[in-house]
């Protein structure tokens, strides 16, 4: 599995959004044209599944547009950093709620450039794995 490749910035990056996890885990991305992490969970639970971003490198809007799958299933399409958080040095968090480990107890997140991204390589700064209280 590849994981993608790593970067790092030195910027400041705002994190005043709910669940933005600390300033450092936006100031390093992993990123490539097409990179997946496969999380092993315990079986019979549902999760959260909580996705970190934040445009470090990328000045505008429409240069990095990217693909998210959840085991298997979009979950973000033609997704742009840049323009979800309204500029650069701001952090995203997006959350995918009742999420099933697959059957052999593994959750997939893929991340891929989206076709015509002049960027092509998509990017993510943190994936949280919650699970979710049977309430």
């Amino acid at each position: 599995m590849f994981f993608g490749d790593l970067n790092h910035s030195r910027s400041t990056v705002d994190i005043n959004v709910p669940n933005a996890a600390p300033e450092a885990v936006y100031q390093s991305e992993r990123y490539g044209k097409d990179f997946a992490y496969t999380f092993a969970v315990p079986k019979g639970t549902q999760y959260r599944i909580r996705l970190h971003f934040a445009e470090v490198f990328d000045n505008g809007a429409g240069r990095r547009v990217e693909n998210i799958e959840i085991n298997g299933q979009p979950v973000l399409k033609d997704f742009d950093i840049f323009a979800a958080a309204g500029g650069m040095d701001k952090a995203v968090v997006k959350d995918f709620a009742h999420i099933w480990p697959d059957a052999n107890g593994n959750v997939l997140v893929r991340v891929t450039a989206a076709p015509a991204s002049p960027d092509q390589n998509a990017k993510i700064s943190g994936i949280e794995i919650l699970e979710e209280s049977a309430g």
